[in-house]
């Protein structure tokens, strides 16, 4: 790649920065207004801006285009938990306050996408020394284009409330910041990856027929009959089982298991009209039903009760 288009993408990430910075001091004054407080008073905002840091003073200058690319998904990295905070502390503010006049459900969903953002982007720094070379370029490419979907999805769900108020309009700006940095880092890498070879790409299919990043211990859960599996709850409707509801075994048992291990929860005939929410830190979560037509999960959300896109339906990392 030549020289001057890495320039115009550093010129590009670091815009953004600026820019974010600009927003966010206007955002500041402008929520301390509203609230009838001094502007030296800690907001939300300025609270998550003491998290903050200056990269620049942290980092050295790159003198390869990887190192270039680590240093950008770095300084991204830390504009997320920036935005993190300020996110926590925005909810946690209006929990706070009697007659809040924005709705936070959109507030709380930027907060777990943001959460997910975070763990995606570390999965970026540490593949460098963790993953093969020919498997990292997709996941790497993954990671980046599902933390940009994250921030977009935030901004939907923003537009579901109130956008003039300070609050919502400081989590936009933030929000849209974001998305700008993890899009010149995934431009970097993009453009700093060379063309891939027909013959190296990874195989999507194992000789056994699943996907190659299926483990032989989830083959062997997958393909075993449900009466051979031994789950580590059961869900009756009857009463019958460890729990009453999908949810309640959800939150007791994948909750409480040690990372890295498989959490399976058999769910019994029935109609169970819940819905089901698995975090996306609540790894490795496998539902086994009596099979198709008997085990039923029906549930109804929609805008006008309040709810929003992102929560329409939400599962965790290797997810079954």
């Amino acid at each position: 790649m030549k020289l001057p288009n890495i320039l115009l993408i550093l010129l590009f990430i670091f815009s953004s920065l600026n820019l974010a910075q600009a927003e966010l001091k206007s955002s500041q004054s402008h929520f301390a207004k509203i609230t009838r407080e001094p502007i030296s008073s800690k907001s939300p905002i300025s609270v998550a801006h003491e998290d903050d840091f200056d990269s620049s003073s942290t980092t050295t200058p790159p003198s390869t285009k990887q190192d270039l690319f680590d240093n950008s998904v770095q300084f991204t990295i830390s504009k997320a938990h920036w935005a993190r905070a300020l996110a926590y502390n925005l909810s946690l503010a209006s929990s706070k306050r009697v007659g809040a006049h924005y709705d936070t459900a959109a507030i709380v969903d930027c907060l777990d996408l943001l959460d997910d953002t975070v763990d995606l982007l570390s999965n970026v720094v540490v593949s460098r020394n963790e993953v093969p070379e020919n498997d990292r370029d997709d996941d790497v490419h993954t990671w980046l284009s599902a933390a940009l979907t994250n921030q977009e999805t935030c901004l939907d769900s923003l537009e579901t409330t109130h956008r003039s108020e300070p609050e919502p309009a400081a989590m936009a700006s933030t929000a849209r910041n974001v998305s700008q940095l993890i899009a010149g880092s995934l431009s970097l890498y993009l453009s700093s990856a060379g063309p891939k070879s027909g013959a190296g790409g990874r195989r999507l299919l194992s000789d056994g027929g699943f996907p190659a990043w299926i483990s032989a211990g989830d083959r062997r859960l997958l393909e075993a009959p449900v009466e051979a599996i031994e789950p580590h709850a059961v869900v009756a409707k009857d009463g019958s089982g460890t729990h009453g509801t999908i949810g309640e075994a959800i939150n007791e048992v994948a909750g409480s298991m040690e990372e890295g291990g498989r959490t399976v929860i058999q769910i019994k005939a029935g109609t169970y009209n819940e819905y089901i929410r698995i975090p996306t830190k609540q790894k490795n979560v496998l539902l086994v039903g009596d099979g198709k037509g008997k085990t039923v999960i029906v549930g109804s959300k929609n805008s006008d009760d309040g709810s929003t896109t992102y929560n329409s339906a939400t599962v965790g990392k290797r997810f079954f």
